[in-house]
């Protein structure tokens, strides 16, 4: 991997951000059609061959990228489908949930 893949990385995210601004106008023939374009830069990335490792700073910037996608999508998912975002609450974790087990007193 190189620069030319971060490159690839990023150009997946710009695609994904104009999906999402396009689900937002509630333009669902332009999300459809941007969803081929989503598939073709995954199919790419994925095939393209394990060149080598990423360096530190590239690595950073591949999981923010990916971190960003995640995002995207969580909101995609929130606009196309409302009812999820109920779910979602549902089942994230309480704030009691993430200090630890409760002792009894």
């Amino acid at each position: 991997m190189s620069a030319a893949t971060i490159d690839r990385y990023s150009a997946l995210e710009r695609v994904c951000k104009r999906m999402l601004v396009a689900a937002r106008r509630d333009d669902w023939d332009e999300v459809r059609s941007i969803e081929g374009e989503v598939r073709e830069h995954v199919a790419g990335l994925r095939a393209e061959p394990a060149a080598g490792l990423l360096d530190v700073d590239e690595r950073r910037e591949k999981f923010r990228i990916l971190r960003n996608i995640v995002l995207i999508d969580a909101q995609l998912r929130h606009i196309a489908q409302p009812w999820q975002r109920h779910l979602d609450m549902l089942l994230a974790p309480s704030p009691a949930w993430q200090s630890g087990p409760v002792r009894p007193s």
